[in-house]
């Protein structure tokens, strides 16, 4: 059997692996963010709304590509 001290290295171990993997999701988040608030400004969009809708997709960043991010900052920017 594994000794208590062992099974504890391995549980942080495996945190801090967890906490690795997080923190390179937040940083690809945050990439397509700057990328899609450059892609808005430059499209014509005053920064501050571009900014506005980049901050109401953040959370959906993670999940989405920057096509796919681009696509519904431009349906929430462009009145129909």
């Amino acid at each position: 059997t594994f000794g208590r001290e062992y099974v504890e290295d391995r549980i942080r171990l495996r945190q801090r692996r967890r906490s690795d993997t997080e923190d390179a999701a937040d940083a690809d988040a945050r990439e397509k963010q700057d990328k899609l608030l450059l892609a808005l400004t430059s499209q014509g969009f005053k920064k501050g709304e571009a900014k506005k809708a980049t901050e109401k997709l953040a959370r959906e960043a993670r999940s989405l590509s920057l096509e796919e991010l681009l696509r519904r900052a431009l349906a929430l920017l462009v009145p129909r």
